[in-house]
């Protein structure tokens, strides 16, 4: 029952950590829970043949936990410097997740083998992670990018430099993975331009 209890605990502060995406409103920050069961049910959707759905649940259920612990980082155009402190951040939040569960927990394998990307599930789940914030974009007219001033042009460049380091980093991803990724790149970039509805 302690372990449930801690569990259960962990999973209410998951759901309270929020992100620097948003809802449709354009209001309502997207919350770590949100865009987990975003990313599950897209992936499982989506999953190639050649993959076991049910390894790729499981790393998606784990794959931001740590962020219960540590809080979400804000990655769009992220500097060296601000990447280095945000793995130093979820570094020491596995570590107490670690010291909290057990080593020999399922929770902290699942994140471990996710870490260590050595499956073709684990690579995946990170691959189609990134195309999560263009579908919350699109759907609020790149509310979080203009909040942060950025620009139309700056958005469009953030997605080619995304682009091409995703493409050496996963040569594997299947092409209509790859082909996803980009259309909801370009529909995010149109939203972009739309005018908010303010009655919406």
């Amino acid at each position: 029952m302690k372990t449930a209890i801690a569990l259960g605990k962990l999973a209410l502060a998951f759901g309270r950590t929020n992100r620097a995406t948003f809802h449709e409103d354009g209001k309502r920050p997207e919350t770590d829970t949100d865009h987990t069961v975003m990313l599950g049910l897209i992936a499982c959707t989506h999953c190639p043949k050649r993959l076991d759905r049910g390894l790729v649940a499981q790393y998606v259920l784990v794959h931001d936990l740590v962020e219960a612990k540590c809080g979400d980082t804000n990655s769009f155009d992220m500097s060296e410097k601000a990447r280095i402190e945000k793995d130093a951040r979820e570094e020491a939040a596995f570590l107490e997740l670690r010291e909290e569960f057990g080593v020999d927990s399922w929770m902290i394998r699942k994140i471990i083998e996710y870490e260590w990307q050595e499956s073709p599930e684990a690579r995946y789940v990170r691959y189609l992670d990134k195309a999560m914030p263009k579908i919350t974009h699109m759907l609020n007219q790149c509310a979080a990018i203009k909040r942060m001033r950025k620009s139309h042009a700056d958005l469009v460049r953030a997605h080619e430099e995304q682009l091409t380091k995703l493409g050496e980093e996963y040569p594997e991803m299947d092409s209509e993975i790859t082909q996803l990724l980009l259309n909801l790149m370009r529909a995010s970039e149109e939203a972009y331009d739309i005018p908010r509805n303010p009655y919406r």
